[in-house]
Formats: structure tokens, C-alpha cells, sequence
């Protein structure tokens, strides 16, 4: 258990016949309103769960350490066949009330999943429960009787701790009188309430028992005291109670969130996947564009080189003396290494190619003249073509042709 310390809280209680929901501060219980609980869903920070719901066991245990404490209690609930079966929500709440050498005394709240669901308050939404008779300040050792949603109820303290409550079945005043005072005693008899100082009524109880006070007074030798309302502490007092319509709303809230934080960090990582990929194709967008323009570069500086070296050849031949026409043709000469070889013809075109035309006195000599020519060191930078010579059409001896372009020129 533990004490709600919110500033403003949104508390939903039991009344008299209905619910009523409202806004409670330091100052006090503000702007109530009366709730259908089962005509539409109410969320709020703490509901107080009816004096109905719970099946409340007042015990002494013979243990007093903590840890033994809820297999106690556990074991006690068995033998009075009021243990809930496993399942969801936190079925069980229990506070200790007075510590001795040897025993402890408990207060056990069992909640009621049956009784829960006859109040049709499922649809009601809460971070945290408390009970009613820990909502409203009770004075010590005393016997507190109200009316809360059509039903008297009747709460007993020990000291300053609430210790037992139930709801009260008797119809007609005197049996009221009798089971109220039948419950005293056997409260009292085992120790677990002091003597009684205080009875409680309130008038919501007193108008539909208009003679219970008198009768109570005539059992139990204690004046009743009438008040109108209780008045509520200013610090709620909470439980740990979880119906189990709370608990799976409350699981299937917390798989929503897990599945949110997964969608947003799936979201996330794709995101970063796709800035990624954004910035390689960029980058490498980049990269193309630098080698296009390294590229174009280059190309240019290829040209301007082909152009310088076109013009080079166009101009070689007057200014370069191996390449004087003279020159080559004295080359061409030194090829004939015989009598009975001569050239016809010679010339070199705008491409520096060699065309030259001759006669022998037989084929062999030209084919000797040809492997001369070919092979002159001097003219290795020409390849040559030297077609099959012809003999003559008339008259003894081989005409021949041949051509030499140059292997290092360069054209458009």
C-alpha cells in the first residue's frame, strides 16, 4: 500500500446510489459529478472500489517476517476457501496492522472478479485502486457505518488502521442492530479490535434505518455520533489491487508501445538507410561528374596534341631534313643493290605516304629489290605494301608497284 502524492488527482468513488467523479487537491474533494460506469469507459488516476467487491480477512499470523508473511496468508485463504484462482490481476493486497514478539496482525483484501463484474465497472480505466473505507479519515477504534451504492457497509478500526469492513445483509433495523454487535464481539473476542470507543453513523444510513442508533446504543453501551458525509483523507491511500480487465487493457497498451518503439526505430534505421543510401549516390554522383570533367580534360589536351601533331607533319617535310622528299628517294635508291633494277615513278602524297613504280630486268630481281627496301633500317617507319610483280606485257623482264605509309602519322 502506499500513499498517492499527485497535486491534483482524478478520483472516481463510490457514493451513496452512484458513482461520482471528481478532482481532489490538498484543499479538498472539488466539482463531483454522478458517472454511469457502465454506459461509457472512465479513465482515471485512482478508483475507489466499493466495500462490494472484496472479501476482507482480518488475521493473526504467527510470523512476523515479511517474507513468510504472504505464504501465510496464502495458506489461510485456502483453508477459508476464499483463495482466487491463478490467473491475471493482482487479486490479493494485504497491510500489516500490528507487529508482536511472535505474530502479526493482518488486513486481507481479496478482490472479487465476480462481484466486479456484477458492479459493471470494467470499462473503467485506472493507473492505481484504493478501497473505501481507506479513503475516508475514520476515527480510532471505532465502528464506521455508510451507505454506499444502495448498501449499508461497516468498517472497524484498531487504533488509527482500518482493520475489517463487509457489507451488511440485515433488512430491518433490529437485525441490523444484531449482526453489527454479533460482529463487534467476535472482532473483539479474537483480538483483533480493541474495545470500541467511537460509533460512527451516517445519515444517508440513518434516514433508511431511522432506529438502528437507538438500538445500537441499547446493545453496545456506546452513543452512536450522526454525521452527514465522511470526509476524505487528504492523501489517498492505494492498494495493490489490479482487476484483470485492467491488467490485459494494460498489457495490450504496453504490446501497442513496444510495437510503436519497434515501428519508429524500424522507421529510424530505414530512414538512416535511405540518407545513406542518398549520400553514396551522391557521392558517387560526384565521382562521375569529377572523372566526366577529367575526362573532357584530358580529351581536350589529346586533341590540342593530335592538332599540334598534324600540323607538325604538314610542315615536317620542309623543315625536317629526313623527311625531304630528296632524302627518301635517295633511301629508296640505295634499296637497288643490282643492275637491272629501276625506278619509274616516285612520289609522297599530303600523308607522308611513299609511291613509287619501277621495272627489272626479271620478277626475282624485283623481289630481291623488295626484301632490300623492306628491311632498310633507315625506312622502318614505313610499312610497306609490295604487291606480287608482273612481267612484262611485251618484251622481256617485271614492272612492280609499291607504297610505304607511315606507321607514326596521325589523321583526324
Amino acid at each position: 500500500m502506499s500513499q498517492a502524492r499527485k497535486t491534483e488527482l482524478n478520483i472516481l468513488r463510490p457514493d451513496v446510489e452512484d458513482w461520482l467523479l471528481g478532482t481532489t487537491s490538498p484543499e479538498g474533494r472539488i466539482a463531483e459529478t454522478a458517472v454511469d460506469t457502465s454506459l461509457k469507459e472512465v479513465d482515471t488516476d485512482i478508483c475507489v472500489l466499493p466495500v462490494e467487491v472484496l472479501n476482507v480477512c482480518p488475521l493473526w499470523l504467527r510470523a512476523t517476517d515479511d517474507s513468510m508473511l504472504e505464504g501465510a496468508i496464502r495458506l489461510q485463504l485456502e483453508k477459508r476457501g476464499i483463495l482466487p484462482e491463478a490467473g491475471t490481476g493482482q487479486l490479493i493486497a494485504y497491510k500489516v496492522v500490528c507487529r508482536e514478539t511472535s505474530r502479526a496482525l493482518v488486513n486481507v483484501m481479496v478482490l472479487s472478479t465476480q462481484k466486479l463484474a456484477e458492479q459493471k465497472i470494467e470499462s473503467i480505466q485506472a493507473k492505481s485502486f484504493s478501497v473505501s473505507p481507506l479513503f475516508y479519515q475514520l476515527p480510532a477504534n471505532a465502528m464506521v457505518v455508510w451507505r454506499e451504492l444502495g448498501q449499508d457497509v461497516v468498517a472497524f478500526t484498531r487504533d488509527g488502521e482500518v482493520i475489517h469492513f463487509q457489507v451488511l445483509v440485515a433488512a430491518d433495523d433490529h437485525s441490523c442492530a444484531l449482526e453489527l454487535h454479533c460482529l463487534n464481539t467476535q472482532l473483539e473476542s479474537e483480538g483483533v479490535i480493541h474495545p470500541l470507543e467511537n460509533i460512527l453513523l451516517t445519515r444517508s444510513t440513518t434516514r433508511e434505518r431511522p432506529s438502528l442508533a437507538e438500538k445500537l446504543d441499547a446493545r453496545m453501551g456506546v452513543k452512536p455520533a450522526i454525521v452527514g458525509i465522511l470526509s476524505p483523507k487528504a492523501s489517498i491511500e492505494t492498494v495493490d489491487l489490479l482487476p484483470p480487465v485492467e491488467q490485459q487493457r494494460r498489457q495490450m497498451a504496453s504490446k501497442r508501445g513496444r510495437y510503436k518503439k519497434l515501428a519508429m526505430a524500424f522507421a529510424a534505421a530505414y530512414l538512416v538507410l535511405l540518407m545513406s543510401m542518398g549520400g553514396r549516390l551522391y557521392w558517387g554522383q560526384q565521382v562521375v561528374a569529377t572523372d566526366r570533367e577529367r575526362q573532357e580534360f584530358l580529351a581536350n589536351k589529346v586533341a590540342d596534341v593530335r592538332e599540334t601533331k598534324i600540323k607538325w607533319q604538314q610542315i615536317q617535310s620542309a623543315v625536317d631534313p629526313d623527311e625531304y622528299p630528296l632524302e627518301i628517294l635517295s633511301l629508296c635508291v640505295e634499296a637497288i643493290n643490282q643492275r637491272g633494277v629501276r625506278l619509274t615513278e616516285f612520289g609522297i602524297n599530303s600523308k607522308g605516304k611513299i609511291i613509287l613504280a619501277g621495272d627489272a630486268d626479271s620478277v626475282p630481281m624485283a623481289l630481291a629489290f623488295k626484301s632490300t627496301l623492306t628491311s632498310q633500317p633507315s625506312l622502318s617507319r614505313y610499312d610497306w605494301s609490295f604487291p606480287q610483280p608482273r612481267n612484262r606485257k611485251k618484251g622481256p623482264g617485271a614492272v612492280f608497284k609499291a607504297s610505304g605509309a607511315r606507321n607514326d602519322y596521325v589523321t583526324n
